[in-house]
Formats: C-alpha cells, structure tokens, sequence
C-alpha cells in the first residue's frame, strides 16, 4: 500500500519501474 500512497518508497519504486519499463521499450 505504502508504494500506492506515493510514499518515498513508493517513488522510488516506481522510478526503478519506470527506467526498468524504458529498457525495455528501448
């Protein structure tokens, strides 16, 4: 829940996810 909050995990996480989705594509 706390990555649903938007909490500084969550923002981090969600980074990592982000820059792991952009390889991705890439």
């Amino acid at each position: 829940t706390q990555i649903i909050n938007g909490g500084q995990n969550g923002i981090g996480d969600r980074r990592e996810r982000f820059e792991k989705a952009k390889s991705v594509l890439v």
